[in-house]
């Protein structure tokens, strides 16, 4: 088995084969952001709710960021409010970025 290591927007010459072991391959990617910069929590005011399950929060930045019930943590979805304070993480959802782990303060 060997593990290749992938790096976004990586070529092949940036590739490297970590561990040859039997026949299978294995890829794995590895996020561009550091470790402590993807786990870092960062905070921002709920600038909207829809009754379809999804709001914006307002970064502080000039900036909203898309959000869904799915990644709310500690209350219920309906129990968030407009102009309520959060921490969240900045993740990357299909359409763009996205709040993940949203949570009340």
């Amino acid at each position: 088995m060997s593990f290749q290591l992938l790096f976004p927007n990586s070529n092949r010459r940036n590739q490297r084969t970590l561990a040859r072991a039997g026949s299978a391959d294995t890829t794995v990617w590895l996020s561009s952001k550091p470790l402590f910069e993807r786990d870092q929590m960062a905070e921002g005011t709920i600038k909207r709710l829809t009754d379809r399950g999804f709001g914006f929060i307002d970064t502080g930045d000039g900036k909203d960021i898309f959000f869904h019930m799915s990644a709310v943590e500690g209350v219920s979805y309906d129990q968030l409010q407009e102009g309520q304070r959060v921490s969240y993480t900045s993740g990357q959802g299909p359409k763009g970025p996205r709040a993940e782990n949203v949570k009340p303060l």
